[in-house]
């Protein structure tokens, strides 16, 4: 299995935290997601951490119906989009269940059941205590 970077670490310790924090490029000024070492539009390292409330589009959604992971074996289905936020930005979320292609969704911090910080996409906000919900079983 392969470890996550040191980028993808520090954007789980926020997400765990309750914080949405993307990178944003100093020299070009591009967010971008997911984290990486230099910034993908300028290749500048000038990178820092920016709390951003991102919103965006459903491009597509899955149903999980078998997870390999022995925490998530019970509980399912689980739902994962893939979610536009922007020119050549695209994350993938958990949702609280199927959601339309062209969706408006906003993204938010949440725990997965090994309290990693992963992210969710919801369609109102006060759908993120019923998402997280999910996760804390």
């Amino acid at each position: 299995m392969r470890s996550r970077s040191r980028h993808g670490e520090q954007l789980s310790h926020h997400l765990a935290g309750g914080e949405i924090k993307l990178q944003q490029c100093e020299a070009c000024d591009r967010v971008q997601y997911p984290p990486a070492e230099v910034c993908r539009q300028c290749l500048s390292d000038k990178l820092n951490w920016q709390t951003k409330s991102p919103s965006g589009r459903v491009i597509a959604c899955v149903e999980v119906h078998r997870s390999y992971a022995d925490d998530f074996a019970e509980g399912g289905p689980w739902w994962v989009a893939s979610v536009s936020l922007g020119p050549g930005i695209v994350s993938y979320a958990h949702t609280l269940n199927h959601l339309a292609a062209d969706t408006a969704v906003e993204l938010v911090a949440i725990q997965d059941r090994l309290q990693h910080g992963v992210l969710g996409a919801v369609e109102s906000l006060d759908q993120l205590t019923a998402l997280q919900a999910r996760f804390d079983k």
